[in-house]
C-alpha cells in the first residue's frame, strides 16, 4: 500500500517536469510551504550524502537559493533545523542499482528497500550534506495529493458511511466532466489499470480559413467570447453538454456526391455547426471553429447528434445496463410516509438508554445501548413491537443496521468497561447465586438513582448530585515525539453534576497545588455545596463510586456531618456497585475528551478554556482552576474516629456501606448496607468527641508542593516547543533540590 501511494505521488509530481521548466510562463519553485508539504506528504525519503550517490549529474538547472524552516515535528524527526535548497533534478539514470541497498527512515519503522526491481523513474532522492538537502525538481502546481494518505498527524479513521464523492473513480469522473486533468484507465489485454494520465481540455486556435469570411460567421467571435463559451460549456454536466451540442448541430442527408464513389462513400450526412453570439442569435461556423472553441472531438459531436430524437438528446451510456432495468420513481406520498418512518426510528432510538465507554472514552466516542440487548436481531424485534403499537410499517433490518453504524451505536461494552465480578462469572469462577445477588444490587442501585433524579426533576424536593474524577491528564500536550520520553505535569479534574438542572462544575488542579488525598476532595465538595446548594435548604443526595480515599472515608463523613449540622440540611451519600458506576457526570468527561482530541495543551489553564467550550446546551460547563490555598485540612475535628459499622471480625466493613445519612437534628451518622433496609446508627466509639458549633479549618498546604527534580528538568527541556509566554509558569514550579534515591536495606 505504501509503495502504491509513493508511486502515485511521484508520478504526479514528476510528470513533464522538464517541459514545465522550458516554458516561459512556468511558475518558479520559490514558496516555503511547497517543499515542506511535499516532504511531509511523502511516504519515504532516501537519505544519503551527496558524494555517496556516485553517479554523474545530468542536471543543468539554475540553482535556487532559499532557506526553508520546517515545523518542529520535522525538525525533531530528522534533527535538521533548516533546509538549503541548492538544486533540483530528476534522477533518471541509476547505474549499478543491482547492488544498491538503501536504508529508508520512515516515521513508523525503518526498513530496507532494494532498488533491484524498482523503477528508477519513481524515486525521490534527498541527498544531504550536513544540514543541506538536494531534492528533485517538482512543480507544485502539478502535484495533486488530495487522495494520498499522509504519514504525519493522526491515524486516518474509517468513515462510518460511504463517501462516494471521495472515491478515486468518482473524483476522476468529476474531473473528466469538468475538463480537468484526471487519472484514466488503460487496458493491456484483460488487465485494466488506473494509471493513464489524461490531459485537461483546452480551447484550441480559431479557424483561419479564408472561405469562412464570406460563407460563415467565424470572424464574428473574438477570443474573449470564445473563452466565455468554453468555460461555460465545461462547467455544465454531461446531460447539459449533450443538450447544447444537439441544439447547435444539425445534419441532413447529403445532396450530392463529391467523390464519385456513389453508395460506397463513407459520407452520408452533411453537418452544420452553430454558435450563439452575444445577441443570442445562432450564427453558423465551420466545423474546426466549433470543435476548437468547445474543445471537443468530431466523433463525440456527431455521435450525440445522431442519437438525438426530435431535437432531444439521447441517453448517455454509463456502463453496461440491461434494457429490462427500469427506474422506480417514488411518489410524494410515499416519500412523506418514508420520512415519517425514519423520524419514528430516530425518536425510538433517542428513548433508549445509552452510555459512553467508561474507561475508553479518550479513544472512542461510541455510545452503547444499555439494553439488555445481545444482538441486533433483538433490537429489531423490539423496534417492530414499537411499530406495531404506533401502527407503522417498520423499516428494513438493513436500514436499522446502517443507522446504528452511522450514529456510532453499539451493543456490547468494551472489555475495559466490564465488571470484574461479571467477567469472572462468564468464565465460570463465580456461582450463579452470587452473580444473581450482584446483579440485583446493581439494578437496585440504578433504580435508586433514577428514583431520586425523578424526584429532583418533577417535585423538586431534593438536590441530586453525581461526583466523579476524570482520568488523569498531562501538561504539556504537544504533537512532538520529544514528549514521549519526558515526564509531564499531572492535572486532575473533579466533576460535580446536578442531575435535575444539568448544571455542572469542573474543578481542575495540578500536582504542584494539591495531591490526591481525602482533604483535597472534601474541600471541593464542601465549598461546592456552600456555593450552589444552600439557596433553598433542600435535602442533598450525593451519588458516587465507592473509592476509599475519595468518597467513602471517615474524613469525608465527618466534614459532611459538620456541614449538615451547621447549615441544618440533611445529606445522603449513596454508593453505586463496583463495576457499574456509570453516572451523568461521565457524559461531561466524554464531552471534554472529545474536545481535547487534537488539541495542544501548553498550560493547565488551557483545560479550563477547553472545558467551557465542550458544551453549549443546556448551559456552558463551569470550570475553575484551583490553587494550593484553596484546600483545607479536614483531618482535624473528627467526631467519628471510624465509620465502620461493625467492631469484630466478620462484621460489615466500610466497603460494604451502600448509604450514609447525615442527620442535622441528632448530629449522628447513619448507614445502610442495602437500599431497602432502614438506617442504623454508626457506633461513635468509647470516647465520643463533642461537636463544636463553629469549626475553623486550617489550610492544608502552606506553600505550593514540590515536584521531583527530574520532572522539573524534563519540563525545562520541553520549553523549546512551547510559546515564550508560558515559560514563566514552568520556571516558577517548586521542585526538589536533589534527585530522590532509594536507601539500601541492611
Amino acid at each position: 500500500m505504501a509503495k502504491q501511494r509513493l508511486n502515485h505521488i511521484l508520478n504526479l509530481a514528476l510528470l513533464n517536469s522538464n517541459e514545465e521548466q522550458e516554458r516561459p510562463d512556468s511558475p518558479q519553485f520559490n514558496k516555503e510551504n511547497d517543499i515542506t508539504n511535499i516532504i511531509l506528504n511523502a511516504d519515504v525519503v532516501f537519505s544519503n550524502s551527496y558524494e555517496e550517490l556516485d553517479r554523474p549529474s545530468t542536471s543543468h538547472n539554475t540553482p535556487v537559493n532559499e532557506t526553508i524552516n520546517l515545523d518542529n515535528t520535522l525538525n525533531n524527526e530528522y534533527n535538521l533545523l533548516e533546509y538549503n535548497i541548492e538544486s533540483f533534478e530528476k534522477i533518471s539514470d541509476l547505474e549499478d542499482t543491482n547492488n544498491m541497498n538503501l536504508k529508508i527512515n520512515e516515521l513508523v519503522n525503518p526498513y530496507s528497500f532494494d532498488l533491484k526491481n524498482h523503477n528508477s523513474d519513481n524515486i525521490m532522492m534527498v541527498a544531504s550534506n550536513e544540514s543541506k538537502v538536494i531534492v528533485n525538481a517538482i512543480s507544485p502546481e502539478e502535484v495533486d495529493l488530495s487522495d494520498c494518505e499522509s504519514v504525519v498527524g493522526n491515524k486516518r479513521k474509517r468513515s462510518t458511511k460511504k463517501e462516494i464523492f471521495k472515491w478515486k473513480r468518482e473524483v476522476s469522473k468529476k474531473k473528466r466532466m469538468h475538463g480537468e486533468c484526471y487519472m484514466g484507465y488503460s487496458r493491456n489485454g484483460k488487465i485494466v489499470e488506473h494509471n493513464k494520465i489524461r490531459s485537461e481540455r483546452t480551447m484550441k486556435p480559431r479557424c483561419s480559413s479564408k472561405k469562412c469570411i464570406n460563407s460563415r460567421y467565424c470572424q464574428q467571435f473574438n477570443e474573449e467570447m470564445r473563452s466565455d463559451i468554453f468555460k461555460t460549456y465545461w462547467s455544465a454536466t454531461w446531460e447539459e453538454k449533450n443538450t447544447y451540442v444537439t441544439s447547435m448541430v444539425t445534419y441532413t442527408l447529403r445532396k450530392r456526391d463529391t467523390t464519385g464513389l456513389g453508395n460506397e462513400s463513407r459520407r452520408s450526412y452533411t453537418f452544420s455547426y452553430f454558435l450563439k453570439h452575444n445577441s443570442s442569435e445562432r450564427l453558423q461556423v465551420c466545423k474546426i471553429m466549433f470543435l476548437n472553441t468547445l474543445g471537443l472531438n468530431e466523433w463525440m459531436v456527431q455521435n450525440w447528434t445522431k442519437q438525438a430524437t426530435h431535437g432531444l438528446p439521447g441517453k448517455i451510456k454509463k456502463g453496461k445496463i440491461q434494457e429490462s432495468c427500469s427506474i422506480v420513481e417514488i411518489s410524494p406520498r410515499q416519500k412523506k410516509s418514508l420520512a415519517v418512518r425514519i423520524n419514528h426510528l430516530k425518536n425510538w432510538f433517542s428513548t433508549l438508554p445509552k452510555m459512553p465507554s467508561h474507561y475508553c472514552r479518550n479513544k472512542t466516542d461510541r455510545l452503547y445501548l444499555e439494553g439488555p440487548f445481545y444482538c441486533k436481531q433483538e433490537i429489531m424485534d423490539a423496534y417492530k413491537l414499537k411499530c406495531v403499537e404506533d401502527s407503522l410499517v417498520p423499516l428494513s433490518n438493513c436500514y436499522l443496521s446502517n443507522f446504528m453504524v452511522e450514529n456510532k451505536l453499539s451493543i456490547y461494552l468494551p472489555r475495559k468497561d466490564k465488571c470484574d465480578f461479571c467477567t469472572s462469572f462468564n468464565i465460570g469462577e463465580v456461582n450463579e447465586n452470587d452473580y444473581a445477588e450482584h446483579i440485583a444490587h446493581k439494578d437496585r442501585a440504578r433504580e435508586e438513582k433514577e428514583k431520586d433524579t425523578k424526584l429532583a426533576k418533577e417535585k423538586k424536593s431534593c438536590t441530586v448530585l453525581t461526583i466523579d474524577c476524570q482520568a488523569v491528564k498531562l501538561c504539556p500536550v504537544l504533537q512532538t515525539s520529544a514528549l514521549y520520553y519526558s515526564m509531564k505535569l499531572k492535572v486532575h479534574n473533579m466533576t460535580i453534576y446536578n442531575n435535575a438542572t444539568a448544571d455542572c462544575q469542573n474543578y481542575w488542579w495540578h500536582e504542584g497545588n494539591g495531591e490526591l488525598e481525602a482533604s483535597v476532595f472534601v474541600s471541593i465538595v464542601i465549598k461546592h455545596l456552600e456555593k450552589y446548594c444552600l439557596s433553598e435548604k433542600k435535602p442533598i443526595i450525593i451519588y458516587s463510586d465507592g473509592c476509599g480515599y475519595q468518597n467513602r472515608n471517615v474524613i469525608m463523613a465527618n466534614a459532611l456531618l459538620h456541614f449538615a449540622v451547621k447549615h441544618e440540611v440533611t445529606i445522603e451519600q449513596k454508593y453505586l456497585v463496583k463495576g457499574h458506576t456509570q453516572m451523568q457526570c461521565d457524559s461531561v468527561h466524554s464531552l471534554i475528551e472529545r474536545k481535547l482530541k487534537g488539541q495542544d495543551i501548553h498550560l493547565p489553564s488551557d483545560y479550563i478554556r477547553i472545558t467551557k467550550a465542550a458544551r453549549k446546551t443546556p448551559s456552558q460547563l463551569g470550570a475553575t482552576l484551583l490553587n494550593y490555598d484553596f484546600f483545607l485540612n479536614f483531618k482535624t475535628h473528627q467526631t467519628y474516629a471510624s465509620i465502620r459499622p461493625g467492631r469484630t471480625k466478620g462484621d460489615p466493613e466500610v466497603k460494604d456501606i451502600r448509604c450514609l445519612l447525615y442527620n442535622p437534628t441528632t448530629k449522628r451518622i447513619m448507614y445502610k448496607l442495602i437500599f431497602d433496609e432502614p438506617y442504623d446508627d454508626i457506633p461513635v466509639g468509647r470516647k465520643p468527641v463533642l461537636m463544636q458549633n463553629e469549626i475553623k479549618y486550617e489550610n492544608l498546604y502552606k506553600k505550593p508542593l514540590s515536584i521531583t527534580l527530574s520532572k522539573y528538568q524534563d519540563l525545562q527541556k520541553l520549553k523549546q516547543f512551547l510559546p515564550a509566554d508560558t515559560h514563566s509558569f514552568y520556571d516558577s514550579l517548586e521542585h526538589a533540590s536533589s534527585f530522590k534515591t532509594k536507601k539500601g536495606k541492611i
